[in-house]
């Protein structure tokens, strides 16, 4: 079975971010800050890449199957899309700005990545800040798009 190799995250001014680069080293080198706009992998022998020209966060599943990336809308407020994609660049599913968190279905926008509360298999770890204010930390199957676990944030 082959996973995403030589992942990288490729800025407006073509500058890439390889995935073992945190943003914090990506800084470190004096880069200002600019856009992603595209990823790029390679997957089965082929280079697989995806683009949004209003920008966008990615990165790869823990399984190496697939890629979870945020897509933003370029609309004020922001508005960003969740969307888990095959590691051969083909869309697995969107995940919709309403989730379910504790029993109610919760309006608002995801907006980072971060690391899993539980070690779930197929599991990646998101921030969605509500419309009610609060802010929450969220394990997400990639396969089925369900809330595996939440913290309230803030």
């Amino acid at each position: 079975m082959s996973g995403i190799r030589q992942f990288v995250e490729i800025r407006e001014d073509g500058r890439l971010k390889p995935e073992s680069m945190s943003v914090d080293e990506f800084i470190a080198q004096g880069v200002s800050p600019k856009r992603v706009v595209q990823a790029r992998w390679e997957f089965d022998g082929r280079t697989v890449l995806i683009a949004n020209r209003f920008g966008m966060h990615a990165q790869v599943l823990p399984e190496r199957d697939g890629v979870v990336a945020l897509y933003d809308h370029g609309n004020n407020p922001p508005t960003c899309e969740l969307r888990v994609v095959n590691g051969d660049g083909s869309l697995r599913m969107v995940i919709n700005n309403r989730v379910h968190i504790n029993g109610s279905d919760c309006p608002g926008i995801f907006s980072w990545f971060s690391p899993t509360l539980l070690s779930a298999p197929g599991a990646f770890g998101a921030i969605f800040s509500a419309d009610s204010g609060s802010m929450w930390h969220l394990d997400i199957d990639a396969n089925d798009g369900r809330v595996l676990a939440a913290r309230q944030s803030k």
